[in-house]
């Protein structure tokens, strides 16, 4: 691990160094949207009725050239049509996000391909359920293309076998996308560094607030053409600002603030101010106290348990999981029953925390006993409490198509377990940012007792 996380460091470092090509580099913004992405892939903005992207084809244009790009391209998911508008331009190539999957599998991937006409789109979306053929038709064309985000689930997670294939697949990664930050990036960084790959580098911008902000890198050239040829022989590097939190949410913040002020109703659909600023204000309103080092202090949770269950624990002894919401049997509860009760016979330090109540309620207490502490409806500090208190989350759900309580408790640098369905898959990195499982108890339960198990995986 150690050898690795050094060598990424020293890819990051040559990745990110002005003088690599010279004065003279070619640059461009090789992952950005715009307009024409507007069915929401996320489920954050389709809960909140807003477009994948609100951004003209021609301010992209723009924006990317104010900010010091030398070519421009747009990526839209499986579509052109945004691009196309700018295309007569001697600067500009044609280009897209295509989502290919492994055929008869859920699993998919993005690919971005660039330099492509009208026709290799008609062909990549038609054969776009076998990533396979796609990529056998994108190297037999010598179409230059990459892998984006390679350790985003795009639907179901991506297993070591797909990723080995992908592998073979494909020989440049994006290795700095600009919407995600380093932690994020850094596999794929990882990757690269120690299979003689190649990297590069886009903004992943929707919102028309960070587009040239991250590139990529390459020799001087003096056409789109010659750039390509570049990347294709590994002459490319990724450069430019990593994403964060805080850029996320800026992002976030800047979309809702274009789409509620566009004025045609009839393409975009105009969001619920008051659902934006429920979201923002639930997930960052608590921040100070979630983050107060204090809440996780021995003292906090010894007093926290001694007052939940009416008896003297040993802070050190015990494994808070826990789990927020409906106690229903749509929100999965009979799974979290069983899924807890199983990694309990496993490690008895485990002890199941619920904030929140439901018509379940009683019969959970019945199954579990005094391994169960129920808080009741929690909200503001008492609410940030618990989730600072504990050390994993359990959310079972197969029905939610958000999950804001996951939001939550990642807010609260809580190790989330999820079931790898739905709104979980937007909000969750499987194995960087929590562990995704199928919804079985067994599988749930092996998920927990590996986080209960090892703290520099839950602090991870």
């Amino acid at each position: 691990m150690t050898r690795l996380a050094g060598e990424a460091e020293m890819f990051d470092s040559i990745a990110g160094n002005p003088d690599v090509w010279g004065d003279g580099a070619t640059r461009v913004d090789m992952h950005c949207h715009s307009s024409a992405s507007a069915v929401s892939r996320l489920g954050v903005q389709r809960t909140l009725g807003l477009p994948e992207c609100a951004t003209p084809p021609e301010e992209v244009y723009e924006l990317a050239k104010r900010r010091g790009m030398d070519f421009v391209t747009i990526t839209d998911h499986d579509t052109i049509d945004g691009v196309m508008e700018i295309a007569d331009r001697p600067d500009v190539f044609v280009s897209e996000e295509l989502t290919a999957r492994f055929r008869g599998e859920s699993q998919a991937v993005h690919v971005p391909c660039y330099g492509i006409d009208p026709e290799d789109h008609g062909w990549l979306q038609a054969h776009s359920h076998d990533v396979e053929l796609c990529a056998g038709y994108l190297h037999e064309r010598e179409i230059a293309c990459a892998l984006a985000h390679p350790w985003y689930a795009v639907g179901t997670p991506l297993t070591a076998r797909h990723r080995r294939r992908l592998a073979e697949l494909f020989d440049v990664w994006e290795t700095r996308n600009g919407s995600r930050a380093h932690e994020l990036n850094r596999p794929a960084a990882i990757y690269v560094a120690t299979s003689d790959g190649t990297g590069i580098g886009g903004s992943d911008d929707h919102a028309g607030i960070d587009i040239g902000r991250t590139w990529t890198e390459a020799p001087p050239a003096t056409t789109p053409a010659e750039f390509l040829a570049h990347m294709r022989a590994g002459r490319v590097a990724a450069k430019g600002r990593q994403g964060s939190a805080a850029k996320w949410a800026h992002s976030a913040i800047a979309l809702a603030a274009r789409s509620l002020g566009h004025d045609d109703a009839a393409v975009i659909e105009a969001p619920d101010p008051q659902r934006v600023m429920l979201m923002i204000q639930r997930v960052l309103s608590e921040g100070d106290s979630r983050f107060d080092p204090a809440l996780r202090s021995t003292k906090l949770r010894e007093g926290w348990m001694r007052d939940a269950t009416g008896r003297e624990t040993e802070p050190h002894s015990r494994i808070n999981v826990m789990y927020a919401g409906r106690i229903t049997r749509e929100k999965g509860a009979e799974l979290l029953a069983d899924s807890f009760l199983a990694a309990l016979e496993h490690d008895p330090r485990l002890h199941l925390v619920l904030a929140g109540e439901g018509p379940e309620q009683e019969r959970l207490r019945e199954r579990l006993g005094e391994h169960a502490t129920f808080l009741g409806w929690l909200r503001g500090h008492g609410l940030a409490q618990a989730y600072a208190s504990a050390d994993v989350f359990l959310f079972p759900s197969s029905t939610d198509t958000f999950g804001q309580v996951i939001l939550e408790a990642q807010a609260s640098g809580l190790p989330v377990v999820a079931v790898a369905k739905g709104g979980p898959l937007t909000l969750i990195e499987d194995r960087v940012t929590g562990l995704l499982c199928e919804a079985g108890p067994a599988l749930l339960a092996d998920a927990v007792l590996e986080l209960a198990g090892s703290p520099l995986l839950r602090r991870s």
